[in-house]
């Protein structure tokens, strides 16, 4: 959205720089992708700022977003950016919402090709968020769900962050494997993917999550033998 609005800005700017006086196209064209590039920007600010209001963090003043959503639900078809943060905002602010998550999480998927990086991390992201406060609320099937997620960020290297993958998505994912019992791929995973962690704090992450594996398998010794190589600088810890 932002790229349709700045190239219909950069045409409107050329005819202006002709100075014609008739009729063109461009300025409808450029107030046209203004709107929609607003409402494209006030849907995402939006989901984040409930999303963080979930989480504590604060409390926004989103009264005024309320008739922009029952707009957008008025308008039938929707541009599939539009749609896909319109359905992770009603998941957010709706408790009785599965059937939107279905097809949000359907969305999501089949449109990964079309979306850009920053979209589709942010998109991702937005969409474990909401496995993770189901969780929370004793859901206890997103949790296969929420790990499924981040096996599919990490495969398409979304949830990457530059050329690395951040300890916390790494911890998530062993604590989501653990919870599930998913033991032996977890095993793979921590071969595979600790090589992707950032070298400062990568030993750590490693040995840490071998130690909770090794716990929940009932090996106490091989639990400690990783603990005993962990050097918590790091309080997560």
């Amino acid at each position: 959205w932002r790229d349709r609005y700045w190239l219909a800005e950069v045409e409107a700017q050329a005819f202006m720089n002709q100075r014609e006086r008739r009729y063109d196209r461009s300025f409808q064209d450029l107030s046209d992708a203004l709107d929609q590039y607003y409402v494209y920007e006030k849907l995402r600010y939006s989901c984040a700022m409930v999303n963080l209001e979930a989480i504590g963090a604060t409390k926004y003043d989103i009264a005024g977003i309320r008739s922009l959503i029952q707009d957008l639900k008025s308008r039938g078809e929707l541009d599939f950016h539009l749609d896909i943060y319109l359905k992770i905002y009603e998941c957010l602010t709706a408790q009785d919402n599965e059937e939107t998550f279905v097809l949000l999480r359907k969305q999501v998927e089949a449109r990964q090709s079309e979306l850009s990086q920053e979209e589709r991390r942010e998109i991702l992201l937005f969409v474990i968020n909401i496995c993770l406060r189901k969780i929370r609320v004793g859901q206890s099937e997103y949790y296969q769900q929420a790990l499924d997620l981040y096996e599919m960020g990490i495969r398409n290297r979304t949830l990457f962050v530059g050329k690395n993958l951040t300890h916390w998505t790494f911890n998530n994912v062993v604590k989501l494997a653990l919870r599930v019992r998913k033991y032996e791929w977890l095993k793979y995973f921590i071969r595979e993917n600790s090589l992707h962690l950032e070298p400062a704090v990568r030993k750590e992450a490693m040995n840490f999550s071998q130690a909770e594996l090794a716990y929940v398998e009932g090996d106490y010794g091989r639990c400690l033998e990783h603990l005993n190589q962990v050097a918590f600088t790091d309080p997560q810890y």
